[in-house]
């Protein structure tokens, strides 16, 4: 696995635009949540799922998706209960798992 890290200390738009620019690339990066620090990257580009498994020492495990709203999970979950509407309208955005 080729290594290739930089380290960005402050968030701010040129932070931002570097982290969409290695996400775009099929690059990961390394953020702070409230409550967690994860890896990203681009979940429909295989060369990124290929090396975050490979980093995690996962292969075959499925992989978190973070997403802040309901349009965005349509890309990842077909058949949406009104269950899950009812959730998202109430707790996004926010925490809700």
């Amino acid at each position: 696995m080729e290594n290739s890290a930089k380290l960005i200390l402050r968030d701010g738009p040129d932070a931002r635009r570097r982290a969409a620019e290695v996400v775009a690339s099929g690059g990961l990066i390394a953020f702070r949540t409230d409550t967690f620090y994860g890896l990203g990257g681009d979940p429909f580009n295989l060369r990124a799922l290929h090396t975050l498994n490979e980093f995690k020492g996962r292969e075959g495990k499925p992989v978190l998706v973070l997403v802040s709203d309901e349009r965005s999970a349509e890309k990842f979950v077909e058949g949406r209960s009104k269950l899950f509407r009812a959730l998202s309208a109430c707790f996004w955005p926010g925490a809700l798992t």
